[in-house]
């Protein structure tokens, strides 16, 4: 049980070490380049009331955009954003499993263990990885996922008590106006634990309607603003049979990206199934039957949660608007995984040699990919300060012809997105870096 235990926080070690290594060389790119424009212009609070008009109406996301990005020119560096985005993660997975796996509540080293590697996998499945470091879209996707987990501890959490719902009343405007796919989405879940709740005439139903009440009015301000209906307005009207196409092909692209790139990250899953099926003293088994039964409703679920996505937009819409339908499979596999373990039966000695199997998979993994990728992180971030500071000399010089920034030779598949500048000045971006730096030339790169 110790070796085990040991592979485990050898791995989340290991992976700590990867995902804040590319934190300290993350950089503003392309619309947080826009917030900062804008809070310059119009201070932090106002200018979340500017987006809520003029453009999209995430007022809980934009005003945790201003303030990270504040943090980053008063520091110089986003490492913290990294760090307390991971660490508030691993948090509400720790309570998480606290309250779903009762008879460990004591094993506290286990469940940070647990959670922490199921937190790693959730970080390395996700779609498109960059959206993790990318502040402008990480408040949003991933700020409104995390929220929405507190929401779901404490909902969940037996105890009822002022601060509980204190914490659910403020986090529960965060998720509800964090992205319009998602709010909606965690508002039908929601709705429907409270249903649970009623039926089994469980006192936890009080706090979910009191979350669902507080979801809803966060979402309608969201959703009813001048901002949101500008955007919308940018994306052409379907009827009902198009949405229902559009949706298809986002779940079609969805499932070629898990086959050709993720699929490993979900194999992985099996090591936290693994050990919680060996060893957790729960003896239920799940037939098969009920496995398939419960795979299809699943795949009923995903193409609701792509709906609100297909509506707004026209189109399957960005990999990164699809974060929380990243962690719902990721959910779902694990238990997968769980239900085909408890019902396989391997010796004591098979148990231990599987379990070191993908223990050493998922190190060779991280190491193989910590080698890739951190160089490349470093050479992005030289860059984009190196950026900086040529337009900066350039400022001060009194120049007011244009500049055309050269473009660094980078990884195709780095982590990040190095595409902050465009070789067309008229680009927003580029547009959005004059405002902040109060240039009065314009800037392309080629």
């Amino acid at each position: 049980m110790k070796k085990i235990i040991f592979f485990l926080f050898s791995i989340n070690l290991l992976c700590l070490f990867y995902f804040l290594a590319l934190g300290r060389f993350n950089r503003p790119a392309l619309d947080d380049y826009c917030v900062m424009a804008l809070y310059h212009d119009y201070g932090i609070f106002n200018s979340v009331a500017k987006w809520y008009i003029h453009w999209q109406a995430r007022f809980s996301a934009h005003l945790l955009n201003n303030l990270v990005l504040k943090s980053y020119e008063l520091s110089g560096t986003l490492f913290h954003f990294t760090l307390l985005l991971y660490a508030g993660f691993i948090a509400a997975f720790y309570r998480l499993s606290k309250i779903l796996l009762p008879l460990w509540k004591e094993e506290k080293w286990l469940l940070l263990n647990i959670s922490a590697i199921v937190l790693n996998l959730f970080l390395f499945f996700n779609f498109e990885f960059s959206t993790f470091y990318w502040v402008n879209v990480s408040t949003m996707y991933f700020g409104g996922l995390l929220a929405a987990l507190f929401v779901a501890a404490e909902v969940l959490n037996e105890k009822k008590t002022i601060r509980s719902l204190v914490i659910i009343f403020f986090v529960c405007i965060y998720a509800g106006s964090s992205g319009e796919n998602f709010s909606v989405t965690f508002f039908i879940m929601t709705g429907l634990t409270g249903i649970h709740f009623f039926r089994k005439s469980d006192k936890r139903f009080n706090k979910a309607i009191f979350a669902l009440v507080v979801i809803a009015v966060s979402m309608t301000i969201m959703l009813l603003a001048p901002g949101t209906a500008a955007r919308r307005s940018m994306f052409p009207v379907q009827d009902f049979s198009e949405i229902i196409i559009t949706s298809l092909k986002a779940m079609i692209i969805i499932m070629k990206l898990i086959i050709k790139e993720k699929w490993i990250y979900l194999l992985l899953l099996s090591l936290p199934a693994f050990y919680i099926s060996r060893f957790y003293p729960a003896t239920h088994k799940i037939s098969l039957l009920k496995l398939i039964k419960l795979t299809l409703a699943f795949i009923c679920f995903i193409w609701i949660c792509l709906l609100p996505t297909a509506y707004a937009m026209g189109e399957p819409g960005p990999l990164r608007a699809h974060t929380h339908i990243a962690f719902y499979i990721v959910l779902f596999s694990l238990f997968l995984f769980y239900g085909f373990w408890k019902n396989v039966f391997l010796s004591e000695k098979m148990n231990t040699t599987f379990y070191l199997i993908i223990s050493l998979v998922f190190l060779s993994l991280i190491c193989y990919k910590a080698v890739h990728e951190i160089p490349a992180a470093f050479e992005y971030a030289r860059m984009e300060d190196r950026m900086v500071e040529v337009l900066r000399e350039e400022k001060s010089k009194g120049r007011n012809e244009w500049i055309e920034l050269k473009a660094g030779n980078l990884p195709e598949d780095m982590v990040y997105k190095p595409n902050t500048l465009s070789s067309d000045t008229s680009f927003f971006a580029n547009n959005c870096i004059c405002r902040y730096f109060n240039l009065d030339f314009p800037v392309s790169e080629k």
